[in-house]
């Protein structure tokens, strides 16, 4: 009797056990929230999203797609911010009208670890920014002058461009200084026309002497899983103005690259 007593004892113990952990783990992989990414009208293939996280910390947050009984776990980023916002690959091909569903969840409630991803990674020194995925390189920001060619004016001295572009073959897409066009500087956005204070000022064709546009810093920058990139502040420069050089407008530079996987970079579609 003292034995099967004992059993009763052990078995209602074992019981409580069993239902506290069970209790607890259906707890953790509650969701915070459940995402539905909708291809509406067009087809979708390796697509960046994000969503504003209101209300929700942004520590040890994990994102899950269901597929059936299957729950996917995928690389995510998070952009600081009021509110941080999430982002995330919605990788593969999304057909018109489709739609994938996603739950985000804290912590190591996800038993399968996160898929490796090539990093979008940022590198930066005295001279330039430059963003690679996977250590191949995308593309070169020129934060410091770039000297004009030798018996060149030095009025083709420029800052705050990008080049090179690489393709995902590695070819350069861009150029500098071409001989019939000195003043072009890879991916540049010069205004041209324009009036500052009564004054016509050019800021594209660096040889008029009148205006030029310079690197000024970086706001920010970042690397991750997701994506790369930077914040750049840049100004134009009335070079003629009354007194010397005055700034007639300050710019912000914002330039991403989208780490898309496997299937992007197999049929060459980095986003920048």
């Amino acid at each position: 009797m003292e034995n099967q007593k004992l059993i009763r004892i052990f078995s209602a113990v074992f019981f409580l056990l069993f239902t506290a952990i069970a209790s607890q783990a259906v707890t953790a992989v509650e969701p915070l929230a459940k995402i539905t990414v909708e291809a509406a009208k067009h087809t979708r293939i390796d697509t960046p999203v994000s969503v504003a996280l209101d209300g929700i910390s942004c520590t040890e947050l994990r994102l899950e797609e269901i597929k059936g009984s299957e729950r996917i776990p995928v690389p995510i980023q998070l952009e600081p911010g009021n509110p941080a916002r999430l982002w995330w690959i919605v990788s593969g091909v999304t057909q018109a009208g489709g739609k994938r569903v996603y739950e985000l969840v804290r912590g190591e409630s996800i038993k399968k670890p996160v898929p490796a991803s090539p990093a979008v990674e940022v590198i930066k020194n005295d001279s330039f920014l430059q963003i690679q995925l996977g250590g191949r390189k995308v593309l070169r920001y020129n934060s410091a002058i770039v000297p004009p060619p030798e018996g060149a004016s030095p009025l083709y001295a420029r800052s705050g461009f990008i080049h090179p572009l690489w393709s995902p073959q590695g070819a350069v897409l861009t150029k500098i200084n071409p001989k019939d066009h000195l003043h072009h500087m890879g991916i540049w956005m010069p205004w041209t026309k324009t009036i500052f204070e009564g004054r016509e000022v050019d800021f594209w064709n660096l040889n008029e002497g009148e205006g030029t546009v310079r690197f000024v810093k970086f706001i920010s920058t970042a690397s991750g899983a997701v994506y790369g990139g930077f914040r750049a502040k840049q100004e134009h420069v009335d070079l003629k103005a009354p007194g010397g050089e005055k700034v007639a407008l300050d710019e912000t530079w914002d330039v991403r690259v989208y780490n898309l996987g496997e299937s992007g970079r197999a049929s060459g579609r980095e986003r920048v």
